[in-house]
């Protein structure tokens, strides 16, 4: 009942080694991984600064919308 073949030539070899495109390929991305932190960074620090933009002028707008309706802000 034993599914694998008993002689080894049989069994089919798999080469273990990586391919020359995946090596270079990951050589690749480590020389190039500071610009994808540099511009992870940027994007971060831009996405902060357009929040802190979006939440001044929300507050500004809800400030002047409770000033029409006569409330305090």
């Amino acid at each position: 009942v034993d599914s694998f073949p008993k002689q080894p030539s049989l069994i089919p070899q798999q080469d273990w080694r990586p391919s020359t495109t995946q090596t270079y390929d990951f050589q690749q991305e480590s020389r190039d991984r500071p610009s994808y932190q540099s511009d992870i960074d940027n994007r971060l620090v831009t996405l902060h600064e357009r929040m802190q933009n979006f939440e001044h002028e929300l507050c500004t707008t809800v400030d002047a919308i409770l000033n029409l309706l006569g409330q305090k802000p």
